[in-house]
């Protein structure tokens, strides 16, 4: 076979690369020799001795990167065109510098061991001006392998862990944790929001922590097990820290924040200590016990509990709160026999961060107060509702950190509420249920009568720990009871030990048959001015003050509204919706029948009404009655008062007060149809009973 090139002579294949010294062509009639292969390795040598001698390209150095002893020609214009010098700080925070390396040509710089000192680490880039920013930074090590022995954390030598959630109270202990197998000590710092760059003592926020300065570092003894523990008292931080995020750092070297090797860290998240309370129950009578209880965080030893009402006060009474923050202050029955029936304040103070009482009463005092700032007050020369306002503006001293709680409570004669029972259908069981002031553990009778007066059901039921009051409630079984109308009597029972009268409520219901929703009521007008609200949406086309309205005679009075936002009436005109939850002022010129048609049944949200602070005109949303702990519950931390208006006297009836007893109790029903002006402390969203 001929060769891919019948020129080449002597073989009879293509020979394979470098496989002859020596090829023959013919140009013509003249022969010419290539010693082919010698030149190429000719051009190797000549290239390889070219690339030994030329000088090594330049490595651009950026803010960030790592450069070693010994490395050359480093392009350091990555830093800054302008860079003079790198310099080491031994106290950055300080401006304190221990190594400056000048760089004659910041195109071609060499690092010898020279240059460093033996002080590797963080160097920042100057220009002739100073200091660029401290982000232009490199990392310097004593040499090539220095940073070799950066370890994976599976490889870690040392650990940390915080005990909790990571979010912590200010004046919280914080349990820190770990592990080190490469030193016998651990070194602790901080950095955060503002504090010094380079991190600070744990104990003391404004000392900055210095590279080998073992004293400006939180130090903890390792364990013979390689374990070790600090427990770290935030109260104590040597000054003011805001809350926020801050990490805590771990090392087993004396190194700061710019200057790291191998470290563990946590981040935690500091928050201003918070206060909660209440009175359990919020109403009792003489001789029953009530509890101020509730919690305090940041750890503090104690909250202090002040409680004015008619002609008594009890001033700055320590409750010990325990190691989960809960905190209990009992009023005993020695004591509640002796109170006067009536409303009481309790001031709950939280000492906060330091522990101690910016309001306080003097010592060798009985009854005078101070704090930062302000002129003592003897509260002994004060009615006791003056007394509680003077603690209270001084509680809200700018000077004053404390915090606090006010929480009412009522010492009351004995009282006991039937909630609404309405009518319940034959053969099927249900309960009968209130509220009461009496103690928990208290029992009443329950007794059900026919309409002859005959027992029917009885039984003893015991007063349960109620919310804001007590509570209780009793069984019926309606397979008993035979169509009809029935009433239940509810009577406390009086033993040696009560300082109060015994007390009795009955109410009515019906056993009936079936019970079948309303699809409509009835609005009736007295003359005069009528305070309404409709119980459930009004069905399309009779939803609007015409429908509604259209044939009250009002005597040319508009119907109003009330705007708790802007503190505003409006007069509704013809295509205004009527909707619940809203309390309408209405005229009849005579007795009028309102007919109210409600919407039949779908997927729909359940009405709500956003409330103002301050005065609201509200609706009820029932067309059953209910108690106003039950109707206002969506809202009861924000509600004080709820007055309705009786349209046969032209008057405002009694308050209903949140929390209240006897007449003003909240135990008391609010009314289809009617509308209350409800006093909010605070704006809330009102939610329906019914949809």
């Amino acid at each position: 076979m001929s060769p891919p090139d019948s020129r080449i002579q002597g073989a009879s294949t293509a020979p394979p690369l470098l496989s002859h010294d020596r090829y023959v062509f013919r140009n013509g009639e003249q022969p010419m020799t290539v010693y082919r292969n010698s030149l190429i390795v000719c051009c190797i040598l000549l290239l390889a001795m070219a690339l030994l001698c030329a000088p090594a390209a330049a490595r651009t150095v950026y803010p960030g990167d790592t450069v070693s002893v010994g490395e050359e020609n480093l392009d350091l214009t990555g830093l800054d065109p302008s860079v003079v010098s790198l310099v080491h700080y031994s106290d950055f925070a300080a401006g304190s510098a221990d190594n400056s390396i000048d760089v004659a040509n910041p195109v071609a710089f060499d690092l010898t061991e020279s240059n460093i000192g033996g002080i590797p680490g963080t160097y920042y880039a100057w220009n002739a001006s100073g200091l660029i920013e401290p982000s232009i930074a490199v990392e310097v090590l004593a040499s090539p392998d220095a940073g070799q022995d950066d370890v994976t954390p599976a490889e870690t030598a040392i650990t940390m862990t915080a005990e909790g959630s990571g979010t912590y109270a200010l004046g919280d202990e914080i349990v820190l944790s770990g592990t080190c197998t490469d030193n016998i000590t651990v070194f602790l710092f901080l950095t955060g929001p503002n504090l010094a760059i380079n991190g600070v003592k744990l104990q003391d926020v404004t000392a900055c922590v210095i590279d080998g300065d073992m004293t400006t570092f939180t130090a903890v003894a390792v364990e013979a097990d390689d374990t070790w523990e600090y427990r770290w008292d935030t109260s104590c931080l040597g000054a003011v820290m805001d809350p926020g995020r801050y990490t805590i750092y771990a090392e087993s070297e004396l190194r700061n924040y710019m200057n790291l090797a191998q470290y563990a860290a946590v981040d935690v998240a500091l928050e201003v200590p918070t206060l909660t309370a209440g009175a359990h129950p919020a109403s009792v009578v003489q001789g029953d016990t009530l509890v101020l209880s509730g919690t305090a965080t940041g750890s503090p030893a104690n909250v202090y509990v002040w409680i004015f009402g008619p002609n008594f006060r009890l001033l700055s009474n320590a409750a010990s709160v325990a190691a989960n923050g809960t905190f209990a202050y009992t009023l005993s029955p020695a004591w509640t026999a002796n109170l006067a029936w009536g409303r009481y304040n309790a001031v709950i103070q939280h000492p906060m961060i330091n522990g101690m009482q910016d309001v306080c009463i003097v010592p060798g005092t009985p009854a005078t107060i101070s704090a930062p700032g302000m002129t003592p007050v003897n509260l002994a020369y004060l009615t006791s509702s003056a007394a509680r306002d003077a603690l209270i503006n001084a509680l809200n001293s700018p000077a004053v950190d404390d915090i606090y709680v006010e929480i009412p409570f009522w010492i009351g004669e004995p009282w006991i509420v039937i909630d609404p029972i309405g009518d319940q259908l034959a053969n099927t069981s249900f309960l009968i249920d209130g509220t009461t002031n009496l103690a928990a553990s208290e029992t009443l009778r329950v007794a059900i009568t026919n309409v002859s007066n005959l027992t029917v059901a009885s039984g003893n039921v015991t007063v349960g720990e109620g919310e804001l009051n007590n509570t209780w409630s009793f069984a019926v079984d309606a397979a008993s009871l035979e169509i009809g109308e029935y009433t239940v009597t509810v009577n406390s029972t009086v033993t040696e030990e009560s300082v109060w009268s015994a007390v009795s409520r009955s109410a009515a219901f019906r056993v009936v048959e079936s019970i079948v929703p309303p699809s409509a009521a009835t609005l009736d007008l007295a003359p005069g001015w009528n305070f309404v609200s409709v119980p459930k949406r009004l069905a399309d086309g009779n939803d609007n003050a015409s429908a509604v309205f259209g044939d009250v005679d009002t005597a040319m009075h508009s119907i109003f509204r009330y705007d708790a936002a802007t503190k505003l009436w409006s007069a509704l005109d013809a295509n205004s919706t009527i909707e619940p939850l809203n309390g309408y002022w209405v005229y009849a010129n005579t007795s009028t029948a309102v007919d109210l048609i409600f919407a039949s049944g779908g997927a729909a949200t359940p009405p709500s009404k956003t409330l103002a602070a301050g005065w609201n005109a509200i609706g009820f949303s029932s067309t059953v009655p209910a108690s106003a702990h039950d109707a206002l519950f969506s809202v009861a931390a924000a509600w004080t008062n709820a007055i309705g208006w009786d349209a046969d006297s032209q008057e405002y009836g009694l308050a209903i007060v949140n929390g209240g007893s006897g007449a003003y109790s909240d135990s008391r029903t609010m009314d289809p149809g009617q509308g209350y002006w409800l006093f909010m402390t605070e704006g809330g969203e009102l939610a329906a009973l019914t949809g």
